[in-house]
């Protein structure tokens, strides 16, 4: 069975308002679960002092978590140490996976918010969500640019702008143009998994083989991988974009703007791309949040939290 743990991962010196929210609605959503901040070094920020007021908090280093993998922790430390410091996240997605083997339950990205309690979503095996991308970024990356892309790069274009028109994103024209131009893949910012699951354990053996250096390669085209290549593993439960990523990593303005009942029922949590928002997340207080709770549903979902 997968613990009713839910693990945040995180590192740096301040820890933004929108973030404690993530922590928060973690508690809120799951008020007997445990829920564990780990941090190697604690943020000097009244939100990290208030999320430790409903979260423990757990001090170890990264390269304590991940040295303690058996059979392969010290090469976890070695890769670890070549990730570039220009690309944090890559470290973490390396330490997520070393604390989801060991102790199991659910890791969260910071720039979450739940909704709905998790082990309504899955209570054994393992869980990795899909987010919809646009159907020919590898093989752009890949391959290059092909005048075959253009009716999907055009229809990708008009979902865009419908989303910043605040045009409905379940309505006709707007499921029209994903079928052009979006595809599902795998994302890591929502993970669950029993103690010792093989899917978890093929992850990090599989990151042992990739280029550190190569952006999103520990991250979401590990997830990816680990998925086409599951070797002898037992493969996770695969989410759809409802339950994790309502809306595509473009698009998640939706969150924060429209209707506040634009997500559907299955939505669990919310992964709203902090990368996406950076004015915003320097910005937002308690006040704004609350002023804001009718414009997107994101907002509304935040000002429940704070009653």
């Amino acid at each position: 069975m997968i613990p009713k743990t839910i693990h945040f991962v995180w590192s740096g010196r301040s820890f933004p308002y929108p973030f404690h929210l993530a922590v928060l609605s973690a508690r809120k959503v799951h008020p007997d679960w445990n829920v564990i901040l780990h941090a190697g070094e604690v943020p000097k920020s009244v939100w990290w002092d208030r999320s430790s007021e409903c979260a423990e908090v757990l001090r170890r280093t990264d390269a304590e978590i991940l040295e303690s993998v058996p059979g392969i922790g010290s090469a976890l430390v070695d890769l670890h140490g070549r990730v570039p410091r220009t690309y944090p996240a890559g470290r973490s997605n390396l330490v997520r996976l070393a604390i989801l083997l060991q102790e199991g339950g659910w890791y969260l990205d910071c720039d979450t918010l739940c909704v709905r309690p998790l082990d309504q979503v899955a209570q054994h095996g393992a869980v990795v969500g899909e987010e919809l991308v646009w159907a020919h970024d590898q093989e752009r990356v890949t391959t290059g640019f092909r005048a075959g892309m253009i009716p999907s790069v055009a229809a990708f274009g008009l979902s865009w702008i419908g989303a910043r028109a605040r045009l409905s994103p379940s309505g006709l024209v707007e499921r029209g143009l994903r079928a052009l131009w979006s595809r599902p893949e795998l994302n890591n910012a929502v993970l669950a998994c029993e103690p010792g699951h093989s899917w978890i354990r093929r992850l990090l053996e599989l990151a042992l083989e990739q280029d550190p250096a190569i952006r999103f390669a520990l991250g979401p085209g590990l997830v990816n991988l680990g998925w086409n290549s599951p070797g002898s593993s037992e493969l996770p439960l695969r989410a759809a974009p409802a339950i994790f990523y309502q809306f595509p990593p473009s698009q998640t303005s939706r969150y924060f703007q429209g209707p506040v009942d634009d997500l559907p029922r299955e939505a669990a949590v919310l992964h709203w791309c902090s990368s996406n928002h950076r004015r915003l997340v320097a910005a937002m207080t308690p006040e704004s949040v609350r002023a804001n709770a009718g414009r997107g549903p994101w907002f509304a979902a935040a000002a429940r939290l704070l009653g």
